[in-house]
């Protein structure tokens, strides 16, 4: 590794590069030698892909050290492997997937094409597998080849198929969906989602569509999505995300539009609408581009109608105190009609549980509801299915204020002052 590093970034000009991964490989066979693995891809990966472009190098030895490169990754995922197959695979392209979004073209055609060819292994090894898996029991062969990244590698190579430009590029992202397609159609059979008739008539057809492929990265996305778990579909969402961001060297239109596509009849659980919910928070001062706000926008709001309570947990642990850029997010979240009684249950809900002021994530969580909840009362049209919870509301409310303790003086002047609308509470409690 430290020979590695030491290698001149801008030449090619030793076989010491091809030495040292052929070296990695024959290391690979010896127990417990690589137990640190991805400081040790991002040294090799660091230097080769970020050498010059193949022109200006010695071809000939360039090739060869590319090779040994995908004989190691080969080696160390699927010959001697230390650990499970989707483990190995989740460590290699945690650290490829960076490379792919990076500004030089070069960078990017090199990352792409380690992908391509560990996707291939894959589909190959899956094909393989059933021969060779006689003895084991089916749930032991699927935990095996769990692929915890497949979610942002599929996102970050339909991305990559609209570098056009770059024809190799291109190339190579199209034939790992196309392996990766084939990945999931095997995977959903092993899950025994298609024991039906109908499922199984409808895989056999998907399984000609993969045969035969596509270039439209629409197509693609949709194909996939069917197929994906919910977990997998938020990743995808959250890479998209990114490459919305004004920084990214990803085309923000076609990220716009996938995000678009992902969030239609999208039914998340909790976990991942509060994921969503706070990459959304965090991104969005980080983009300007006009179709992709309408996108967020849009996506929030089928968001909060998909699980309103969801959507409320995760509003109030992003920021306590509603903050302004938090608020905006509120509104969007209750300009859709369906949501804004279930998010109010959910509001009360969570001032029901335990009295406010516990030092705790439910006591903040308290705090939060109460504050959201002041400023929804005043700033929203409420209709008649959010009256029928004013009594409870009022209940609730009022046993959270006997249980904060005795009313400061500042509060007892602000209450009788206007007792029907009164002013900011004067504590983040009141």
């Amino acid at each position: 590794m430290v020979l590695l590093a030491e290698e001149p970034r801008r030449e090619l000009s030793s076989e010491l590069r091809l030495q040292a991964v052929a070296a990695i490989t024959s290391l690979s066979k010896v127990e417990g030698a690589l137990e640190e693995k991805i400081p040790l891809f991002v040294v090799c990966f660091r230097s080769i892909f970020l050498l010059p472009s193949e022109q200006d190098l010695d071809t000939n030895l360039y090739s060869k050290t590319l090779r040994a490169l995908d004989e190691m990754l080969h080696s160390l995922v699927f010959i001697h492997p230390s650990a499970s197959i989707g483990e190995e695979l989740k460590d290699v392209f945690q650290v490829l997937l960076p490379f792919t979004s990076l500004q030089s073209s070069t960078v990017r055609q090199r990352a792409v094409g380690r992908i391509w060819k560990l996707t291939h292994s894959l589909a190959h090894y899956c094909q393989e597998k059933p021969r060779h898996s006689s003895e084991q029991s089916p749930s032991a062969s699927y935990d095996e080849l769990r692929l915890p990244v497949l979610g942002q590698l599929v996102g970050c190579l339909i991305l990559c198929c609209a570098f056009v430009q770059e024809d190799k590029t291109c190339r190579c992202a199209l034939s790992a969906l196309r392996h990766l397609y084939r990945f999931v159609l095997w995977r959903s059979r092993w899950e025994g989602q298609l024991d039906e008739q109908g499922k199984l008539e409808q895989w056999e057809a998907d399984h000609e569509f993969s045969l035969t492929w596509t270039t439209n990265t629409t197509v693609i996305l949709l194909r996939f999505e069917k197929y994906f778990h919910s977990s997998e579909k938020t990743d995808l969402i959250l890479l998209v995300l990114q490459g919305m961001r004004d920084c990214s060297n990803y085309n923000t239109q076609v990220a716009s539009t996938l995000m678009a596509i992902l969030t239609v009849d999208f039914n998340p659980m909790p976990n991942d609408v509060q994921r969503i919910v706070m990459a959304i928070h965090r991104s969005r001062k980080l983009i300007t581009e006009e179709q992709a706000l309408r996108t967020i926008r849009s996506s929030f709001t089928s968001l909060a109608a998909a699980n309103p309570r969801a959507m409320t947990l995760s509003l109030l642990r992003c920021s306590p105190t509603c903050d302004k850029d938090i608020w905006e997010l509120w509104e969007l979240a209750l300009s859709s009609v369906d949501a804004v009684p279930k998010m109010v249950q959910a509001l009360l809900h969570q001032l029901e549980t335990v009295p406010l002021g516990q030092k705790t994530e439910v006591g903040v969580l308290h705090t939060a509801a109460a504050t959201a909840l002041h400023k929804l009362l005043q700033y929203l049209e409420y209709g008649p299915q959010v009256r029928l919870v004013f009594p409870e509301l009022f209940v609730v409310l009022i046993i959270q204020l006997v249980s904060a303790g005795p009313l400061a003086p500042l509060e007892i002047t602000a209450i009788t002052e206007d007792p029907f609308r009164p002013s900011a509470p004067t504590s983040a409690i009141r």
